[in-house]
């Protein structure tokens, strides 16, 4: 039986480890076959870490350390140089984008359309930040389809089929199950989404409309009706077969309308103490100002 759960090695971001530590788990993830994920490049600060501690950006680091490659998963890659997105071509390495979280979090928007002309592999995620709290992948589809249309007649954007291969076949090269997942054909995995048409379709849709337009122009995560992994259905009529949606939502309910502890009301404190000290500190550490890689409107 295929396995559902894969091990990955996850140095949180390239500024927080060592060149020991990063070489470590360069050499871990060989051994085990494991892969790598590492959040890169999400915030200007970070971009700017980069060229004061190295003289480079954070990425181009890591591609003198040897540690970039096909087994290697960067989140985010808001910042990213188009020499940057050279070598991430040059080796293979994936990069997931989670463009409402880098919205919400004011990183800013990553550069798709570049990162794809320069042929870097694109998987969507959501960083568990989603535009509505509620991890809906469609909508993300959505928000990616709509965010990168530049202006301009001849501006380049991701079609539907597009964004559809970011978030199948390219979401199995991030996680590293490969042609395995992804792709509904011989010999990879019975991973099968059943979409409700009905809220698609109705009251009216042209015929001659694209059926992966319309899913993403009007499709909405409440429209899946059945969930199928690995030959199993987990979810049918929109109903969980392997659990209980309403006791688990009522033990949640329960667990988060308890009194805070003593800890946790003292890490609110100490988070509101030290906040003023984090927003002098990144006052007195202004980003460097270079051309964007969007035209999106300009002043003058």
């Amino acid at each position: 039986r295929y396995e559902r759960i894969r091990i990955t090695m996850a140095p949180s971001n390239v500024h927080r480890c060592s060149d020991a530590l990063l070489d470590s788990f360069r050499r871990m993830a060989t051994k085990y076959s494991t892969g790598i994920h590492i959040h890169l490049l999400e915030t200007i600060y970070q971009k700017e870490y980069g060229a004061r501690l190295w003289n480079k950006s954070p990425l181009q680091h890591l591609y003198d350390l040897g540690f970039l490659g096909p087994e290697v998963s960067c989140a985010h890659g808001v910042w990213l140089t188009e020499e940057d997105m050279a070598l991430l071509a040059e080796t293979g390495t994936v990069v997931c984008h989670n463009a409402s979280s880098n919205l919400r979090l004011k990183s800013g928007v990553a550069p798709v359309n570049r990162m794809v002309q320069k042929g870097v592999t694109v998987a969507i995620g959501i960083d568990e930040a989603g535009i509505n709290d509620d991890n809906d992948i469609l909508q993300e589809m959505r928000l990616v389809a709509k965010i990168h249309r530049e202006p301009g007649v001849a501006a380049p954007h991701p079609s539907s089929c597009d964004v559809l291969r970011m978030a199948t076949v390219n979401g199995a090269t991030a996680t590293l199950f490969g042609a395995r997942i992804g792709t509904l054909e011989t010999g990879a995995r019975a991973d099968v989404v059943l979409v409700d048409l009905e809220h698609i379709v109705e009251p009216y849709l042209d015929p001659s409309t694209d059926m992966v337009d319309a899913l993403l122009y009007r499709g909405r995560g409440l429209d899946v009706d059945t969930v199928i992994v690995d030959g199993e259905v987990l979810l049918r009529g929109r109903r969980f077969t392997r659990l209980d949606r309403g006791a688990v939502v009522a033990q949640l309910k329960e667990s988060l309308a308890q009194e805070l502890t003593e800890e946790e009301r003292t890490r609110q404190r100490v988070a509101r103490e030290l906040l003023p000290y984090v927003q002098r500190f990144y006052e007195a550490y202004p980003p460097e100002q270079g051309a964007p890689h969007y035209l999106y409107n300009r002043s003058g």
